[in-house]
């Protein structure tokens, strides 16, 4: 399946991308890891609670580290804000 140019000059996944259209269609707001995994359609939990633990974690772990190499490629922001961390599009 074909990505598009955009996905290419950035050398972004899936996954990656997804996160970027989510922040960008959403440039007023900040958001957590969860909340950005639930943005995406990255959140679907088991429904047993001792697997819902380590499905957070998973969760956080992905989608955090992807977050992470998008602040650092300067696509998007990441700031501690009441001792939470959020996560925005980058402004320029």
């Amino acid at each position: 399946m074909p990505i598009t140019i955009d996905q290419f000059e950035k050398g972004l996944d899936d996954t990656a991308y997804k996160i970027l259209r989510f922040l960008g269609e959403n440039p007023n707001n900040a958001y957590d890891v969860m909340e950005v995994a639930q943005g995406i359609g990255e959140w679907n939990p088991p429904r047993d609670t001792g697997k819902q633990i380590l499905y957070a974690m998973g969760i956080a772990l992905g989608i955090g580290g992807q977050l992470n190499d998008l602040v650092n490629k300067g696509l998007v922001d990441k700031k501690m804000i009441t001792g939470s961390v959020r996560y925005a599009i980058h402004r320029k």
